[in-house]
């Protein structure tokens, strides 16, 4: 019975990231992780092996830990590195196969949270990868506030219709 409760709340915590992140606006501004979008986008292939791989950008190859080690999930179009089963993280993360963007998407129903778990989600992200914030910098990442969690807490704007970038690099934007 436990197995069944796991498997529907990972469909639903899957679902609701999906959503997320297909209602998102495509376009990206340049910089910081906002918008540095691969050189090349490729249908995904096999999972890869090894302790490290390595990512183009239009900014120069990154290479880092194999995230693919540690995925909670991992299907064709994403790879699930953190989901927020109760409330262990306060943050989605993953990695979209298919546009070479990882995503974090925080799980806070008010602004000081979102602050926070921001902060933390960062970190959580560089020691996963193994990265510097300069490579991380060169990465696509999409960073939002989920939108569940704006509508139903308390927050004096609706943050979840930007991407905020990582706010250690150049063209992020602060809460």
């Amino acid at each position: 019975m436990k197995k069944l409760i796991l498997i529907i709340a990972l469909v639903v915590v899957i679902g609701v990231v999906v959503l997320v992140f297909v209602g998102r606006n495509q376009s990206r501004a340049p910089g910081g992780g906002v918008g540095n979008l691969p050189t090349s986008t490729t249908a995904p292939g096999p999972v890869p092996a090894g302790l490290t791989i390595s990512l183009q950008t239009n900014q120069g190859v990154v290479t880092m830990k194999n995230f693919y080690n540690e995925a909670a999930a991992i299907n064709q179009a994403t790879v699930f590195l953190r989901i927020d089963f109760r409330d262990t993280y306060h943050y989605e993360m993953g990695y979209n196969r298919q546009n070479s963007t990882f995503y974090i998407t925080l799980d806070t129903y008010s602004l000081a949270d979102a602050i926070e778990y921001r902060s933390v989600a960062e970190d959580d992200f560089l020691n996963l990868l193994g990265i510097s914030k300069s490579d991380a910098c060169k990465l696509s990442v999409d960073l939002r506030v989920n939108p569940t969690y704006v509508t139903a807490g308390n927050y004096p704007i609706d943050l979840s219709q930007m991407n905020y970038g990582l706010s250690f690099c150049p063209g992020a934007v602060s809460f």
